[in-house]
C-alpha cells in the first residue's frame, strides 16, 4: 500500500513537472503526437516512443523507464531530484 502510494506521488509530482517543462518549452501543452515525435528525435541511446506513451505521460497514468527519464530530463532541463522527492515526504 506505502509502495503503490509512493508510485502515485511520483507520477503525480512526475506530471507537473512534465507539464511546466513542456509549457516552457512549446508554450502550450502539446499534442501527443507532436510530443512523441521531438522526443524520439531527441532519444539518441534508446528506444523510440508512441504517440501513445506520451499521451500516458501527459496525463500522469504511466511513468517513464529510466532511459527515457533520463532523455526527458536532459532534453526538458528536469530535474530527476524533484520528480522523486515527493516520495521522502511525511
Amino acid at each position: 500500500m506505502v509502495e503503490e502510494n509512493n508510485r502515485k506521488k511520483a507520477r503525480t509530482q512526475f506530471q507537473a513537472l512534465l507539464h511546466d517543462a513542456l509549457i516552457r518549452k512549446y508554450a502550450i501543452i502539446p499534442s501527443a503526437s507532436q510530443f512523441a515525435d521531438d522526443f524520439n528525435l531527441n532519444a539518441t541511446g534508446t528506444s523510440t516512443v508512441s504517440r501513445e506513451t506520451t499521451r500516458n505521460w501527459i496525463n500522469g497514468s504511466a511513468f517513464p523507464k529510466v532511459d527515457h527519464l533520463m532523455v526527458l530530463c536532459e532534453w526538458l532541463s528536469l530535474s530527476v531530484d524533484s520528480i522523486f522527492q515527493c516520495g521522502n515526504q511525511a
